[in-house]
């Protein structure tokens, strides 16, 4: 059912353009978005991507046999909360994934948290590690752009 607007009867003659008078009535269609209005890739962006090593120190190298965590922030500009999937996806320079890990949670409405996944690199080489942040495991629909990091190891 559609609401209709009675005008006002106070309202003067002329007021509405030829041939309307005040006794009309109007229909008035309004458009509304139920829940966010955010884009999707907007929802939860993860950002500052980074590598550390056990006692939070920043690394710019790794070593083998070396425990790192690939760190990054998330965010919720969603003013409700957030279930999301935090992945981690580390590949060889072949392009094999060697390890694919994640954390599940809610974030708060604009909580901000500070994520991070633990690797080891078995070998030298240059790595590639992809973070997500989806939905869920089951709902894969990205809240963030993917981020990169490259993991030198020596």
């Amino acid at each position: 059912m559609i609401p209709k607007l009675k005008l006002n009867s106070n309202l003067k003659s002329g007021t509405l353009s030829f041939p309307h008078s005040p006794s009309d009535q109007l229909r008035i269609t309004a458009v509304t978005t139920v829940g966010s209005s955010l884009h999707p890739l907007e929802k939860a962006p993860a950002s500052n991507a980074r590598l550390l090593d056990s006692s939070g120190n920043t690394l710019n190298k790794v070593a083998v046999n070396q425990q790192i965590q690939i760190v990054s922030d998330i965010t919720n500009r969603e003013d409700r909360d957030q279930p999301f999937s935090y992945l981690v996806q580390i590949q060889d320079s072949n392009g094999i994934t060697l390890s694919l890990s994640w954390i599940t949670g809610a974030l708060s409405s604009n909580q901000a948290l500070i994520l991070s996944q633990s690797w080891m690199p078995k070998a030298t080489g240059i790595y590639t590690a992809q973070i997500f942040v989806w939905q869920s495991i089951v709902n894969p629909n990205a809240l963030s752009p993917s981020l990169t990091l490259q993991i030198p190891v020596t």
